[in-house]
């Protein structure tokens, strides 16, 4: 071991380096904290410096400081009755309905529904998830009246008028506007705002609607703006209506995939959170169940440590 110059860890999709010297007393003290994390479950893998060779060894480690994200598996039986992830629209539409229910029953105000809006979510043109998610609105919003007439609030007046066109058959109690236009005095006993966010703007323009029934955003990607994508800096506007308004909004129904098929993230209120992976055969297999949402990066770390457990069985 005295001979590695530099160990690379790789934790999900980051990177950090860890140069070893030549000296034996700092190396020996810097290999003594890397077998003290083996005791914990982050997934990395170890590269000596006969990389050259592709000699490459898998371990379990820890980021000092960090707790580990991977769970035990052996409890994970009790939880057999958790919803399952939906394989169709029809499914998701039938969940997203009783989660809203449900929240809207327990006095929720502020809540968030996020799906792949189309199959191919990854490569969709912009035009194609307005298209749909004006389709999953007016499903969404037929339920929605069972529970009194519903707001249903566009990006633009373009959205507005193309909504208006394509529902003008359908009932009164189904009102179309735009998030700009604001409240008025018949905002319904719901307000749906369909895929906000392609421009900042309309974040602004959403918080006007607070004053008004709870508002359910449909696919909104929230976690861009909880995530940091729009820098302080650049934007203050939007992130002082982020601390006060949209951190508020709690995720009701969230479905997000993973990497190229490699797991999904899955939540309908009021259970737990579910991380599932999906193992070579296709089907998907509960890894853990969280109380609160897991960062996307202890997800992707689960992911990894499974992968690396799958990898070493079929060598075995």
């Amino acid at each position: 071991m005295e001979s590695l110059k530099e160990l690379t860890f790789f934790v999900g999709n980051s990177f950090s380096f860890t140069r070893f010297s030549k000296s034996k007393s700092e190396s020996k003290s810097k290999l003594q904290a890397v077998r003290k994390c083996v005791r914990s479950r982050f997934v990395v893998h170890l590269y000596d410096d006969v990389y050259s060779e592709r000699r490459r060894n898998s371990l379990t480690v820890c980021a000092s400081g960090e707790s580990s994200p991977i769970q035990d598996q052996s409890h994970l039986d009790q939880w057999k009755s958790l919803s399952k992830v939906p394989e169709d629209f029809p499914q998701i539409y039938s969940q997203v309905n009783a989660a809203i229910s449900e929240a809207l029953d327990a006095g929720m105000e502020l809540a968030e529904v996020q799906f792949p809006a189309v199959p191919n979510i990854a490569t969709a043109a912009l035009n194609q998830l307005l298209d749909a998610n004006r389709n999953h609105a007016l499903v969404l919003s037929k339920a929605l009246e069972k529970r009194g007439s519903v707001r249903v609030a566009f990006p633009d007046a373009g959205e507005t008028k193309l909504a208006k066109n394509a529902w003008k058959n359908e009932s009164d109690n189904i009102k179309i506007s735009s998030i700009k236009a604001g409240l008025d005095s018949d905002s319904g006993k719901s307000i749906l705002v369909v895929m906000p966010g392609f421009n900042v703007d309309e974040w602004l323009d959403m918080e006007k609607l607070r004053i008004g029934p709870p508002i359910i955003v449909l696919n909104g990607e929230m976690d861009r703006v909880r995530g940091g994508y729009y820098p302080r800096i650049f934007y203050p506007g939007l992130h002082r209506v982020k601390d006060r308004f949209l951190n508020k909004f709690e995720p009701i129904f969230f479905l997000k995939q993973f990497g190229s098929g490699l797991g999904v993230l899955f939540r309908k209120y009021p259970e737990p959170w579910q991380t599932l992976f999906r193992d070579s055969d296709g089907s998907l297999r509960l890894i853990a169940v969280d109380q609160t949402r897991p960062a996307y990066q202890d997800v992707e770390k689960r992911f990894r440590y499974e992968q690396i457990q799958q990898y070493e069985g079929n060598r075995k």
